[in-house]
């Protein structure tokens, strides 16, 4: 089984189909409920590939702040740190005697 992360998945889901809602019993149209919000588990969804491809997900998504941090902290360390202390305006840092305190 080929699985292909890359290629968008064309939508078959009727929106105009009525449903009861399992939840609270609310009839509507749509993906979910207007009233609590339950959304309509496919068939598809229920799969064993599709729970673990959600784990993957999971496990795999990293936010593109993150990677620039890192790349950052990595090309020049320090800078970072810098422009936190100078954007949020504090004036001394007391890491030092913090650290210390951490020690004794």
């Amino acid at each position: 089984m080929a699985i292909n992360f890359f290629k968008k998945k064309q939508d078959t889901f009727d929106y105009e189909q009525e449903r009861i809602c399992k939840n609270c019993a609310y009839e509507y149209k749509g993906r979910f409920c207007c009233r609590c919000g339950q959304k309509v588990v496919e068939p598809n969804e229920r799969t064993v590939s599709h729970f673990l491809g959600h784990i993957f997900n999971t496990f795999t998504f990293v936010d593109s702040k993150l990677g620039n941090s890192l790349k950052s902290m990595i090309v020049s360390p320090g800078v970072p740190i810098f422009f936190y202390f100078v954007i949020r305006g504090i004036k001394t840092f007391y890491g030092v005697s913090w650290f210390n305190s951490l020690i004794k």
